[in-house]
């Protein structure tokens, strides 16, 4: 039987229960979500986009949603990502008012660079590594319609440098379903997006869910083969990495059975606090601790995936 694919053509730009799933899977099914960058919406594949009704904008689509069978409201996703690959160009954005140079940007300006292998090929005589990953990933929150453009509990837009091939997300399920959604696929990026845009890239995701009956998530939280790095957000920096420190502590105090204050202490000499995003209205943040504190956690993905 031949692996299930979801064409990029099914866009959406808000998670929104009302939506219906473009495609059901089922736990422990791989399949391959195709996803657009920003260059089809910038009118370069206008027929992608003619029949587009989210009221929400459209530069910020991403593929879905998708059922995964045999997910309730409650239950924590586990997603595994066995594979990026990027099939054409990218693009670099940089936008009037926002992010870190906003306020000397004058003019909305687009770079269009080739991905040549494990390097991006930004001018005739720079290149820098390529470093795939996943901007947007999210199961769809209850009530009123959210922006694919805001990162929460859900996941969305959060711009981790890290949601890469190797690495698990875990995120809550909210609907029956969890009607998840994919895209902003990079190319390259920066820890902080300073200047609100990475190498947008287009390409095909192969993802794998499981069921994590042992552990609730109250934020993203992902893990690499060397990391385990809880999400945070808000209005401010300071406001985010509270957030994101709060959540790691309360993880880390139920996973090796200490008290808060304790894992709070374990967190300040070992974790590191990175900024993800500034580029958006609430920025994010991200708190590491080194995979081998946690090592016999029944939550704990094997790595590489088996």
């Amino acid at each position: 039987m031949s692996m299930k694919k979801i064409s990029a053509e099914h866009l959406i730009s808000s998670y929104d229960e009302t939506h219906k799933p473009c495609a059901e899977v089922n736990l422990q099914e791989a399949f391959t979500i195709e996803t657009h960058d920003r260059i089809p919406l910038f009118s370069i594949e206008n027929k992608l986009t003619e029949n587009f009704k989210d009221r929400f904008n459209p530069i910020y689509s991403v593929t879905g949603p998708v059922c995964i069978n045999g997910t309730r409201p409650g239950d924590t996703l586990r997603i595994d990502i066995l594979d990026i690959k990027l099939t054409r160009k990218g693009i670099i954005c940089e936008t009037p008012g926002r992010a870190g140079f906003g306020d000397k940007i004058k003019k909305a300006r687009t770079k269009i660079v080739d991905i040549d292998g494990s390097e991006i090929v930004f001018s005739e005589k720079i290149r820098v590594p390529a470093n795939p990953h996943i901007g947007k990933l999210a199961t769809t929150p209850p009530g009123s319609p959210v922006s694919t453009a805001s990162p929460g509990p859900h996941g969305g837009n959060m711009d981790n440098k890290h949601l890469t091939t190797g690495a698990s997300i875990f995120l809550p399920v909210f609907l029956a379903g969890a009607l998840i959604s994919l895209g902003d696929l990079h190319a390259a990026m920066g820890d902080g997006e300073s200047n609100s845009s990475g190498v947008e890239a287009t390409g095909e995701v192969t993802l794998i869910c499981h069921l994590e009956k042992s552990l609730t998530v109250g934020q993203p939280l992902i893990v690499t083969p060397t990391e385990v790095q809880m999400m945070g957000y808000g209005k401010t920096l300071e406001l985010a990495a509270k957030l994101a420190l709060d959540q790691m502590a309360l993880l880390t105090s139920k996973t090796l059975q200490i008290d808060y204050l304790d894992a709070a202490m374990l967190i300040s000499i070992s974790g590191d606090l990175h900024v993800c995003q500034i580029a958006n209205p609430l920025v994010g943040v991200r708190v590491s601790m080194a995979r081998e504190l946690f090592a016999g956690s029944s939550w704990l993905p094997d790595s590489p995936f088996v």
